[in-house]
């Protein structure tokens, strides 16, 4: 299978009538879709996606758990420390 090599951001109406951002792509062979309230929690998304996928292509990880630590401590208290915030936080520290 030739899929696109990074994923897209679109605006969806889903069949209830509510507007969100959908993250669609292909990793691994496989299709995925995931949907998002806000275009910043779309983009956090497509990026953590972009990176496993050229992980998976490449075998290199290219992310790692020992660097983290310090960016951790810069999240607001109480704040949902998902992989979202990971990016986010790293993008805003480099």
């Amino acid at each position: 299978m030739d899929h696109k090599k990074s994923f897209v951001i679109s605006k969806f109406t889903n069949p209830s009538g509510e507007i969100v951002f959908r993250v669609a792509g292909w990793l691994n062979g496989k299709r995925v879709r995931k949907n998002f309230s806000t275009v910043t929690e779309a983009n956090a998304e497509r990026q953590i996606l972009d990176v496993l996928r050229l992980q998976a292509d490449t075998g290199i990880s290219l992310l790692r758990h020992e660097p983290f630590g310090h960016t951790r401590s810069m999240l607001p208290a109480g704040a949902d420390r998902s992989k979202g915030w990971l990016v986010i936080a790293l993008s805003i520290s480099h």
